[in-house]
């Protein structure tokens, strides 16, 4: 029998994250806007890939885009709080957090798993090959447009594929 003391861990997964510094770039970001970083330097203001660098597409985040790939193999995280474009602002990549959240009809449910969609949410219509990078953890009634929802969320790895 397992005993509880100040030194032991809390029981299930705790709400940890990890987040990252991120400069939104071509428009301003809101609160669980999910964002893809711009490792194919698409914004003019973007100039390399290099570590540390505001001009990097590993630090810069633009709109999700779905040109074939992108989104089954892009890198992802979610806005922690409102970013004007080209400023500097908190993100996570991975971890619990509020993101914006839809589904086409009938509800958002607990274990429902979540693709990126281009306008910057998550989405609970998942296609066959689509990337899981979240996993619902609340229930949302009907939200047909990006609706803040408690989600498992990973923008590096993925949850799998569906």
């Amino acid at each position: 029998m397992l005993g509880n003391t100040a030194a032991q861990l809390t029981v299930g997964l705790e709400g940890w994250q990890q987040k990252c510094r991120v400069v939104a770039r071509g428009g301003n970001r809101a609160v669980g806007y999910v964002g893809m970083f711009d490792l194919a330097n698409s914004d003019a203001a973007v100039t390399s890939n290099k570590s540390g660098v505001e001009t990097s597409g590993l630090a810069s985040i633009v709109a999700p885009v779905d040109t074939g790939t992108e989104l089954k193999f892009g890198l992802f995280c979610v806005c922690a709080e409102a970013i004007s474009d080209d400023q500097v602002g908190n993100a996570v990549y991975k971890g619990r957090v509020k993101a914006l959240c839809k589904i086409s009809s009938g509800n958002i449910t607990p274990g429902l798993p979540l693709t990126v969609a281009t306008d910057g949410t998550l989405t609970a219509n998942v296609a066959s090959g689509d990337k899981v990078v979240g996993i619902a953890l609340e229930t949302i009634t009907t939200p047909t447009s990006g609706t803040l929802c408690d989600v498992l969320f990973d923008g590096i790895h993925g949850a799998g594929a569906a």
